[in-house]
């Protein structure tokens, strides 16, 4: 028993004080804290008007806030360089929100997209149990978003997808 679970084994950095599971971290955590207010709340206008995606998505914030997995958004560095990254070594449930990308690129990326992004690649190996969902997931929660503010789709991830069916 890990006396520490409600803060994925690591009390020191990080918590859950409204026991919602979905935790924020780093010098950034009140922006990021409101920024995944804002994206939930254009997924709940998203779904009302018939998004499907959408509805999918709010349904998946749901699971993740009542499952036992503490999902953390960090900000912070990622180890690529680009806007956000969802970090192996945590078992894909840390997501470190880049704390510098967002002001150097606010026409392409902003916190919500990266956060709900992001929370596509851990919902796919944490609560649906499958790492080869992990790209389309996170495109496809991205573009809810993009589509509810008006904004052109994200076509493709960069980089190519790990061959995940090898390590299975």
């Amino acid at each position: 028993m890990n006396l520490y679970g409600f803060a994925g084994g690591d009390a020191v950095n990080y918590g859950d004080p409204f026991g919602l599971k979905i935790a924020f971290a780093g010098t950034r955590a009140r922006e990021l804290e409101v920024a995944w207010g804002y994206a939930k709340s254009l997924l709940k206008i998203a779904a009302g008007k018939g998004d499907g995606v959408a509805k999918s998505a709010l349904l998946l914030v749901r699971q993740a806030e009542e499952s036992d997995i503490v999902f953390t958004f960090r900000s912070g560095i990622p180890k690529n360089g680009v806007s956000g990254e969802t970090t192996p070594e945590s078992g894909y449930r840390e997501m470190i929100i880049n704390e510098d990308y967002v002001d150097k690129h606010p026409e392409s990326s902003r916190d919500y997209l990266t956060m709900m992004h992001e929370f596509g690649h851990a919902t796919a190996h944490n609560l649906l149990n499958n790492p080869l969902q992990s790209f389309p997931q996170s495109l496809a929660l991205e573009n809810a978003l993009r589509r509810a503010r008006g904004f052109p789709p994200r076509l493709q991830h960069e980089g190519a997808p790990p061959d995940l069916r090898a390590k299975q």
